[in-house]
Parts: C-alpha cells; structure tokens; sequence
C-alpha cells in the first residue's frame, strides 16, 4: 500500500509530512506543534510578488503519490521519492498561473476550465473524479474541504457548483483574510486539512465576520480545528499534503 494518501486533501489518516510556501512562519511552527512536518518549497516566477511563496500555486498531488507541479518545484517534489512526477508550465499571469490551483475533495474536482492544466483534469477523470469546470482560477484558493462532500467558500461558482454536485457547502463573504500586498486573500490558502476531520486555520478564525458560522458548519460535520489566537487569519496558499 503507498504511504501516500489517495485524497491528499481530505486525508484518510493523520498528515505527517506538507509542501508549504517561504515566508510561513509562525504558521509552520504551528504545524510542527500538531505533528505535521512541513518542507519549504522555492518561490515560483509571477506577477504578483505575493503569491510568489504559495504551495498550492506550484505544486498539486492527485492522490497516491502523483505528483502535478511548476518547474521550480520539480527538485523537492522528487526528493519525496514519490510514484510519478509531472511538471507543467506554470505562468506569470493569471490565468495561466492557476493552471494547478484545483480544489480536489477525493470525489470532486473543481478548477476552471480556462486557466487550469489538462494533465491532472485528464488523470483524475480516469480515476473517476467527477470535474466541475467554475469561473473561478483559484479554485484550491477559495475552498476550504471540511471533508469529502463538504466545504467552506468565498467564491459564489464554486458554491453553486458544489451544491449542484450534491455537495454540503457554506458561503462566505470575501474580505476578511490578509494577503500582503492585496485588499484580502482567500478562505483555502488560510486553510487546510490535517486529518479525516481536523482543520487548521492560519491565523485567529474569530478575525472573520462569518466566523460563528463556520464554527457551526464544522459543528454538524463534526471536523475539529486548530487555529492560532491573536494572528490575523492569513492566506499563506494552504499546504500541499505529502502523506
């Protein structure tokens, strides 16, 4: 059995090993702190010096230690001695710099279908994921899974898609996590699953508006979470599970 998870996002068993951005502390002494190794990835070539030190702009792992990721990533994604490394072009600009920012909850995969890459779309429909194309490029950005078929978005095509699909899925307002550099970040690069249902949140989740809510969304999913008090609620574009 491969000691990668088959849904890296909603993982079966406890993380023990991430992909995280530079420029992440405290949030990786945090992680440290749950059990959850983490491994600084290389900045990626973009327009936006703030998304520069965003895993989930970089790197994508489809399940089982399949990895889809940028050229500047390759080196470390190979040193995971992981079953199969694919790089693919990653741009400068959107929308060609979203091309593997794709929200894959085991089942689902949600990403757009102008911008995204065709290699991990391809590879998971023949694995049986159900894609759902959205309007937005950012999707992994904007969608924290509180499980397989539940989620957490600021982004409105994504909820629609998602309950379309079937999927339980909170909408949030937007405007209330930091990105450095931007008017506000995203709710899944402030966020990310560590466990079948346990969240971390980076940064202080009653810094948000729409916190009460999300307190009770969990609640009825019966998914724990962690956050970090006193710490603005930060997009630091998530992590990338290993295993």
């Amino acid at each position: 059995m491969s000691a990668f998870p088959k849904s890296p996002y909603v993982p079966e068993k406890r993380l023990r090993l991430a992909l995280i951005g530079g420029e992440s502390s405290p949030f990786r002494a945090f992680l440290a702190g749950l059990g959850v190794e983490t491994i600084v990835l290389p900045p990626i070539g973009t327009d936006h010096p703030a998304v520069k030190n965003h895993a989930d702009l970089s790197v994508f792992h489809a399940g089982c230690g399949v990895f889809f990721c940028s050229e500047a990533a390759a080196d470390t994604v190979r040193s995971l001695r992981p079953q199969a490394v694919h790089v693919v072009p990653v741009g400068a600009a959107y929308p060609e710099d979203c091309a593997l920012n794709l929200a894959f909850l085991g089942e689902d995969v949600f990403g757009a279908g102008e911008g995204s890459a065709s290699l991990p779309w391809l590879f998971l429909q023949k694995k049986g994921v159900r894609r759902h194309s959205v309007r937005q490029g950012y999707a992994n950005c904007s969608v924290c899974p509180v499980g397989r078929k539940a989620m957490i978005t600021d982004d409105p095509s994504i909820f629609a898609a998602a309950k379309a699909a079937g999927l339980d899925a909170l909408l949030i307002c937007k405007g209330d996590v930091r990105l450095p550099g931007h008017d506000y970040g995203f709710i899944g690069g402030a966020s990310a699953m560590i466990g079948p249902r346990e969240l971390v949140f980076f940064g202080d989740l009653s810094t948000h508006r729409d916190c009460e809510q999300m307190i009770s969304f969990l609640a009825a999913h019966r998914c724990d979470y962690h956050a970090l008090p006193g710490v603005p609620l930060t997009d630091i574009g998530g992590i990338v599970p290993v295993k």
